[in-house]
């Protein structure tokens, strides 16, 4: 760690193996604060001998899972908002509502997330929705079209895109659903096209089997 003085700003470097990153403060006594803490930090993981040399012990009895294929996940997805009772809270970056969360051939139209939704709605789950108001120059990832069909679903079916504002530089990366805040998804998968993948990971899906339509 290392700390200088900027622009009227204290800024300090974190510098590890493979990430650096320069923070600022508001001056010289916040910036020292950080620097001492994150040396008295590195200074006990020294003499610590976990897994992989984590900063962590491997925990048990631990009711998480990790989710390597899309296919697991969206499986057990559909599963959790089909036993669904108030609310349900979706953040995503690119969302589909046409995406088939399950894949089984002949696919069902049940199995897709429109409908899915669509069927919670009636049962009176609220669903709550934020998507990603992308930068039309640089992207297009059909929000507000999502948003007119998820609107049109139910009345009970609440979206909103974000930012109002044109961003340039940003964008909302979350990808997360929360059910009867009780089970949370949370991670790197869109409910979107191009995310599915099973063990096979198949390139090709000539007969749509896998792929259906666009994707």
């Amino acid at each position: 760690v290392s700390a200088r003085t900027y622009q009227k700003h204290s800024n300090f470097r974190l510098h590890l193996r493979n990430y650096v990153r320069t923070f600022r403060c508001r001056d010289d006594s916040e910036t020292l604060l950080w620097v001492r803490r994150i040396r008295k930090s590195a200074e006990k993981l020294k003499n610590i001998n976990h897994r992989f040399r984590s900063f962590a012990p491997v925990r048990s009895n631990v009711n998480a899972k990790y989710y390597i294929r899309g296919k697991e996940y969206f499986h057990d997805l559909w599963h959790a908002i089909t036993k669904a009772e108030r609310r349900i809270f979706i953040t995503d970056w690119f969302f589909v509502p046409e995406l088939y969360l399950i894949r089984d051939y002949p696919l069902k139209d049940e199995h897709r997330l429109d409908n899915l939704l669509k069927s919670k709605a009636e049962q009176n789950v609220k669903i709550y929705v934020m998507l990603w108001a992308e930068t039309s120059l640089g992207f297009f990832l059909g929000s507000a079209d999502s948003e007119q069909k998820l609107h049109y679903l139910s009345h009970n079916i609440h979206v909103i895109r974000h930012p109002w504002m044109f961003p340039l530089n940003w964008s909302h990366h979350q990808k997360s659903v929360v059910i009867d805040d009780v089970i949370a998804y949370v991670g790197g998968l869109d409910l979107c096209f191009g995310r599915y993948d099973d063990e096979n990971f198949h390139l090709i899906d000539p007969d749509n089997k896998i792929f259906p339509g666009r994707e």
